[in-house]
C-alpha cells in the first residue's frame, strides 16, 4: 500500500510538473519582435474601425483632451479636440499618439482630420494620411524630434491666427 501511495504522488507530481513546463515553454521561444506586440485577449482582434467600435477607441486613448466632436466616413476619421486644461507639449503627444493609433491599430483609416481648440486662440487644423505616416516606417524620426516639431514636418497643419 505505501509504494502504491508513493507513486501515485509521483505520477501526480510528473504531470503537475508536465502541465506547468508546457503552458510555460511557448514564452521562452518569442521573437523579439513581438515582445512588444500586444494580443487582444477578451476584445475582438478586428482591425477595422466602425461606428460599433468607435466609442471604444477613443475612450482606450485616455485623452486628457476634450473630444468634441467625432465623425467616422468610411475610411476618413474626424475629431475636433479642445486644449482646455491640458498643457502644450501634452497636447501634441496626445495627438502623435492617436494618430499611430489609427493607423497602426485600424487597417480602414487612410485619413484623419484634427481641428484642435487651443487655449490661446491659435486654433488649428491637422490633416494626415496613412501614406505621409509610412514615410517614416518604425516612427524612428518621432523618437528623434519633439512632437510638435515632428507633426509639422511630417503632416499637413494650419494654423489660425491667434
Amino acid at each position: 500500500m505505501k509504494t502504491f501511495a508513493i507513486r501515485m504522488m509521483m505520477a501526480v507530481f510528473a504531470a503537475a510538473f508536465l502541465a506547468a513546463s508546457v503552458s510555460v515553454f511557448p514564452l521562452f521561444y518569442q521573437k523579439k519582435e513581438n515582445k512588444k506586440r500586444e494580443i487582444p485577449v477578451f476584445k475582438s482582434s478586428s482591425k477595422q474601425l466602425r461606428a460599433e467600435n468607435l466609442v471604444d477607441f477613443i475612450r482606450d486613448r485616455h485623452f486628457q483632451l476634450t473630444v468634441k466632436k467625432v465623425d467616422l466616413q468610411r475610411n476618413f476619421l474626424f475629431l475636433e479636440l479642445s486644449q482646455e486644461r491640458v498643457k502644450e507639449p501634452l497636447m501634441y503627444q496626445e495627438i502623435l499618439a492617436l494618430l499611430k493609433a489609427a493607423f497602426t491599430e485600424t487597417e480602414n483609416i487612410d485619413q484623419v482630420r484634427l481641428f484642435v481648440h487651443r487655449n490661446d486662440g491659435a486654433d488649428f487644423l491637422l490633416t494626415a494620411t496613412r501614406e505621409e505616416f509610412n514615410r517614416d516606417p518604425g516612427q524612428k524620426r518621432a523618437e528623434k524630434q519633439p512632437p510638435e516639431k515632428y507633426l509639422k514636418s511630417m503632416f499637413h497643419v494650419i494654423t489660425s491666427p491667434e
